[in-house]
């Protein structure tokens, strides 16, 4: 928890938490953000990315257990799904269906049509 939370201290901005709570409400913001693209969030994830899968490169030939080396491998398709999700997915070209406006006589007057 503890290196958790050390590691979390330089990868956060306006979502910064307050580590030292209830001893102090500070909250540590700093120029990156693991979260906000803008601040490069994706990086910072992906690097994150990498490191788990090279504690999973360390950690799997030493695991013994099939169910061991299963959930190492669990995790990282885990991990890396999660990063598609939340920073790729928005940079593939999504080919978007037509809006249609309502003809006039279906509006009601003074609700929702702007």
């Amino acid at each position: 928890m503890v290196l958790h939370s050390l590691f979390d201290l330089p990868v956060h901005n306006t979502d910064a938490h307050r580590h030292f709570f209830p001893l102090s409400n500070y909250r540590f913001r700093r120029p990156i953000s693991y979260w906000d693209v803008k601040r490069h969030g994706a990086i910072v994830a992906l690097v994150e990315l990498f490191l788990v899968l090279a504690a999973t490169l360390y950690i799997l030939p030493r695991t013994q257990s099939l169910t061991g080396q299963g959930l190492l491998a669990i995790i990282n398709i885990i991990y890396a799904t999660g990063y598609f999700w939340f920073y790729l997915q928005g940079r593939v070209p999504v080919r978007r269906a037509r809006s249609h406006k309502k003809p006039g006589f279906l509006k009601k007057p003074g609700f929702g049509n702007h």
